[in-house]
């Protein structure tokens, strides 16, 4: 891919950084796949030096870096992708980017972040999947304005109980780690409106998930999920659950084909789906009052002969079971 240098006029940009003397003008430098090993302080295409205050996006993603040395330079920088290098450490002066917005650092070597990210007060998406983090980088709990939180492919056991602390997010991806639960302090997040759980080895998941009001997508596939609490029928807004790959769903699966159950059994289990204007019930497993598993919906009375008790309103598009 060949570099680009394009101008950007922040006078019609509402959300842009304050105008710097002398120029309204700032640039997007594109230096994505060049095997760069260090940031050069020529431009590529046309052999002159360029400004590093007047950049605003720098892309150094598929380069051979292994180290940063430069950022101070670029003050002004609103969005880093410094993603598919070989970086194992950033630069503990990456914490005077006061305007940093987005950082991008996927698929490096990273164990932990500077802790002088913490004055990075404007942040607010930060994308870390394919590192080598064994938890959640402390320093992000301080990022009070962070709306987007990857930390997927890594090798994380354990989430803080800090989480909780992060009322901003809306997009939380914590696939493909090591985790074996999640704090309840996750209902805490009351604007997440995505949460990426998959590939892990969750057993269960806090009944505070259903104080997550504003979610949308639930992935809880490929884990060794067994139960799901009943208070997950209050998430009203959720459009999208992936439950494929748990036992509970095995089990599930296995018990309607030996023991199809009575229609009235039937009745406490559905999942009111609303596409179209036709509302159509989806079948999964019952209450632990009635038997072993717990059911991704369930009414709370897993007896009754309506689905009166089952929340209006539903938006739920899809599960997918398998």
């Amino acid at each position: 891919m060949l570099p680009t240098l394009e101008t950007h006029d922040a006078s019609h940009d509402h959300h842009d950084l304050p105008e710097q003397p002398g120029s309204s003008r700032q640039i997007d430098l594109n230096l994505e796949g060049l095997r760069l090993e260090r940031v050069p302080k020529r431009h590529p295409l046309t052999g002159n030096e360029y400004d590093p205050l007047q950049i605003r996006r720098l892309n150094l993603s598929k380069n051979n870096l292994v180290q940063i040395a430069c950022l101070p330079a670029f003050a002004n920088l609103v969005s880093l992708d410094v993603s598919n290098n070989g970086l194992s450490i950033l630069p503990e002066d990456i914490g005077s980017m006061a305007h940093l917005r987005n950082l991008v650092a996927r698929n490096n070597l990273l164990e932990e972040l500077p802790k002088s990210m913490s004055s990075l007060e404007n942040m607010e998406a930060l994308y870390l999947s394919g590192n080598r983090f064994e938890t959640v980088p402390p320093v992000v709990f301080s990022m009070h304005r962070l709306r987007v939180l990857h930390l997927g492919g890594n090798r994380i056991e354990n989430v803080p109980y800090a989480i909780g602390s992060m009322l901003k997010l809306e997009i939380l991806y914590l696939g493909g780690n090591l985790l074996r639960d999640v704090p309840a302090t996750i209902g805490r997040l009351q604007r997440l409106s995505s949460l990426s759980l998959c590939d892990n080895q969750l057993e269960t998941i806090p009944s505070t998930f259903g104080e997550l009001r504003n979610l949308e997508s639930l992935s809880l596939h490929n884990n060794v999920l067994r139960t799901l609490p009943t208070e997950i029928v209050k998430l009203r807004n959720l459009q999208q659950l992936s439950l494929r790959n748990n036992p509970l769903v095995h089990h599930f699966v296995h018990n309607m084909q030996l023991e199809p159950p009575k229609l009235k059994e039937l009745a406490g289990r559905v999942v009111r789906l609303k596409m179209s204007r036709l509302p159509i019930k989806e079948v999964l497993p019952s209450s632990p009052k009635c038997s072993a598993a717990t059911p991704a919906y369930v009414s709370s009375e897993s007896s009754s002969d309506s689905d009166d008790d089952l929340p209006r309103n539903m938006k739920m598009k899809k599960i997918l079971l398998g």
